[in-house]
């Protein structure tokens, strides 16, 4: 948006709709929201809100709206709006403020790239609150992940070397807080494509320092496969997924007794398979399978395929 473009259209817009009579709250918030953040559109945004409080859907709508009349603005007005939203958030509803998530995802490449690293910390606070909210749920961790993973993303090809990594530490740090939360293995389901490999290694060592170990060591297996199969596209391709898996049949599936009356040949075939796709490897591996851990991977079809 062009603030010094859309500005006078608002106010000649409302001014139209004053004439014909009472202007609703709501209408009034949807057209300032293109005006420059002075310090009165500030105050009638604040104004605003208060005669609004009451309606939840229409608090909804209103943060997103005050926050991108900022971002339109410069950056001094955004770290203004979010804190003052940050401060607004302690006390609201769960929905309100994941959908304040969702839409940061939304507002204009400006705001990620260039104003994000000025206020990571009114947005990590936004999180926890979200987070620690006594309504959390299964949901609100999908919100913060998939904003999370959409940032690594979009900074994926930035030039800004600087602004990059300090991005990338930020969302790695949020992934990781979410990953101490339960079941948040359910969430992992993005499936991120090749076309963004430092993406894919972040989300990588994630998932096999905080996420599979927990899971293999309450005998998860479906869940792990079900992570491991989702979450990134052709995960095996990637050396710490592919050396994890490695470990799983090497130390962790022959030291434990539950893990090993757990697995399935038949139901797990697909962790074999991913174990079997490196081609420098899977004859050593098939070798190891029926010679060393146990002869009955021999009826696995991946297994068979190679050894005859």
């Amino acid at each position: 948006l062009y603030p010094e473009l859309t500005t006078p259209l608002s106010i000649n817009l409302i001014s139209q709709l004053e004439k014909k009579g009472i202007v609703e709250a709501g209408d009034r918030l949807s057209l300032i929201r293109y005006q420059t953040m002075t310090d009165e559109i500030f105050n009638e945004f604040l104004s605003l809100f208060k005669q609004t409080s009451s309606d939840v859907n229409q608090r909804q709508v209103n943060y997103p709206l005050f926050f991108q009349c900022a971002v339109s603005t410069n950056g001094e007005s955004v770290k203004k709006v979010l804190q003052w939203i940050e401060k607004r958030f302690t006390n609201e509803q769960l929905i309100v403020i994941e959908l304040f998530l969702e839409q940061l995802k939304s507002v204009k490449n400006k705001f990620p790239l260039e104003m994000l690293p000025n206020n990571f910390e009114s947005i990590e606070n936004i999180i926890n609150i979200a987070l620690n909210h006594l309504q959390q749920s299964e949901n609100t961790l999908r919100h913060i992940i998939n904003y999370q993973i959409f940032l690594l993303q979009l900074v994926e090809n930035s030039s800004n070397k600087e602004q990059k990594e300090k991005i990338q530490a930020f969302a790695t740090k949020i992934l990781k807080e979410c990953s101490s939360k339960n079941d948040v293995y359910r969430i992992f389901t993005a499936s991120i494509s090749k076309t963004y490999p430092e993406t894919r290694h972040i989300l990588a060592n994630i998932l096999i320092s905080d996420i599979f170990p927990k899971l293999i060591s309450k005998s998860m297996l479906n869940e792990f496969v079900s992570v491991l199969n989702s979450s990134i596209e052709e995960a095996w391709r990637l050396p710490e997924i592919d050396s994890f898996i490695d470990k799983f049949f090497t130390e962790f599936l022959p030291s434990s007794t539950k893990l090993q009356s757990s697995f399935s040949i038949d139901s797990h075939s697909i962790l074999i398979s991913f174990y079997l796709k490196n081609r420098s490897t899977r004859f050593q591996r098939v070798n190891y399978l029926i010679n060393k851990l146990d002869q009955i991977f021999f009826i696995n079809t991946d297994v068979q395929q190679i050894a005859i």
